[in-house]
């Protein structure tokens, strides 16, 4: 842990980017409907396959808390957030090259497990730079979100 003098001008870049981690990849389920509208457009699949995949990917921001833990208490808080940003990437990417719509089903999964690491690494890092004033910095992190849904929509 580090403490107020020790860690200086870095902590407030960590906050920084921890605050436009979650206004990037935290918004994005936000815009679940939209997705789902360009899913049934760009494939014409079933409503209920593409309704599905949707709450998949929506699922997995929550439910792969536990596998972020597992890698924080295995390796670090930034061995997390870089596998997040590895596996949104290669998530995001492959969900666009896709042409086929069962396949959707795991690039989504990256995607939604890549998301779920970068939000527990992008919040437990805070703790580690800030632990004088937590509840500030969790604060600026999670305006992130409401920023992020107020930005995206247009």
């Amino acid at each position: 842990m580090t403490s107020r003098g020790e860690a200086g001008p870095r902590r407030w870049l960590v906050l920084a980017m921890s605050f436009v981690n979650l206004l990037v990849n935290g918004s994005l389920n936000y815009h679940v409907g939209v997705l789902n509208l360009a899913l049934l457009d760009n494939y014409h699949a079933d409503p209920l396959l593409t309704s599905w995949l949707m709450s998949l990917y929506v699922s997995l921001f929550a439910l792969g808390g536990p596998v972020s833990s597992v890698i924080i208490d295995m390796f670090s808080c930034r061995v997390c957030v870089f596998m997040a940003g590895v596996l949104g990437l290669v998530g995001m990417a492959g969900s666009y090259l896709v042409t086929d719509p069962a396949v959707l089903f795991l690039t989504l999964t990256i995607a939604g497990i890549g998301q779920s690491l970068s939000f527990v690494g992008g919040s437990l890092v805070l703790s580690f730079y800030f632990p004088d004033m937590m509840t500030i910095a969790n604060g600026v992190y999670f305006c992130g979100a409401g920023l992020g849904t107020f930005i995206h929509p247009p």
